[in-house]
């Protein structure tokens, strides 16, 4: 949301914005995955991994660790949405949305 936010700042029309995001998003997907079982840094271990298969658990995912696929890329109905809504209730982007959380003209 950052580079939609710079982007709206300088003036780049909201259709470009929207195509980056999916270009972005599809960027992303394209990427292929580490392999976790042969990577030493990876935080599931072969005991883990064991624990799980007893207790018929799936997931080896450490408290606190966030699965970055999530809240990794975007689809472009979304950011549709996103433009739209800061855009009614803010009335703008830019100063609407930027000066209420506090990135006025004085930080601009």
């Amino acid at each position: 949301m950052l580079i939609m936010l710079l982007q709206s700042l300088l003036g780049v029309p909201d259709d470009e914005i929207i195509d980056d995001y999916h270009r972005s998003n599809q960027s992303f997907q394209n990427r292929k995955p580490k392999d976790k079982e042969n990577d030493p840094s990876s935080s599931s271990s072969s005991a883990a991994a064991t624990a799980a298969a007893r207790t018929g658990t799936t997931t080896t995912s450490k408290k606190g660790k966030l699965d970055r696929s999530i809240f990794s890329g975007t689809n472009p109905e979304a950011m549709v949405s996103t433009l739209a809504f800061l855009r009614e209730k803010y009335g703008s982007i830019s100063p609407g949305y930027l000066d209420d959380i506090g990135f006025d003209e004085s930080w601009r």
